[in-house]
């Protein structure tokens, strides 16, 4: 029965990714191309008190437009699979996140990162979540869906839309004890993606703003 619902759900996904190549945008990936890349990272978080067993979303993404790097499971116990499908111009990623039995406690199920030259200031102008369902170990949907899907911008600590000298200076002084980063800011300064910000993740964004890496993938 699992298999079955599996295979209908891959077959949806395909749906999607034919059905989404009608979309357009104002500009044609050439036109539109930065002269650096930008890596968005994606967080599927779950909150508290929800009861979940399982849950799968489906991030599709414009086709060509991307390197990414594979999901990377966050503090909620559980096992990942990861399937996907391929239109002309959109792909579709399906990641399932099996918890060992209901869920009480909030969390990050999986991130992940998507690598790009694209000029957008906005990931989900160049990708969106075609599907998000989360079950009970019923086998019931939970309305309202307690899990969400959100994207920073890795190294942009200050939030402005650049990674720049401004975000490791903000960084160093994250290390150095004399500000507190929280929320998304705190995210995007976890360069290196292994859930914790240290001077590992200042090296990296210093490299990255001098020009001796391109991009925040781990892959």
């Amino acid at each position: 029965m699992k298999r079955k619902k599996l295979m209908a759900v891959i077959a949806a996904a395909t749906m999607a990714a034919t059905a989404m190549t009608s979309l357009s945008f104002s500009a044609s990936a050439s036109e539109a191309a930065k002269d650096h890349y930008d890596t968005y990272r994606v967080y599927v978080d779950l909150n508290p008190a929800s009861g979940m067993q399982q849950s799968y979303v489906t991030v599709a993404y414009r086709r060509y437009w991307f390197n990414i790097d594979s999901a990377v499971q966050g503090n909620v116990p559980g096992t990942i699979r990861s399937y996907g499908s391929a239109g002309d111009t959109w792909i579709v990623g399906v990641h399932y996140f099996d918890a060992t039995a209901d869920v009480t406690d909030g969390g990050t199920l999986y991130r992940q990162n998507f690598c790009t030259n694209y000029d957008t200031t906005d990931f989900w102008e160049i990708a969106n979540v075609s599907t998000n369902e989360t079950k009970n170990s019923a086998g019931t949907i939970i309305n309202p869906n307690p899990v969400t899907v959100s994207a920073v911008l890795v190294g942009d600590i200050n939030k402005d839309n650049v990674v720049d000298w401004q975000d490791v200076s903000i960084l160093n002084s994250q290390l150095s004890s004399t500000v507190t980063l929280t929320g998304d800011a705190l995210r995007s300064a976890d360069t290196n993606n292994d859930g914790y910000v240290n001077f590992s993740d200042l090296s990296m964004l210093i490299n990255y703003a001098n020009g001796t890496i391109s991009n925040f993938l781990m892959e």
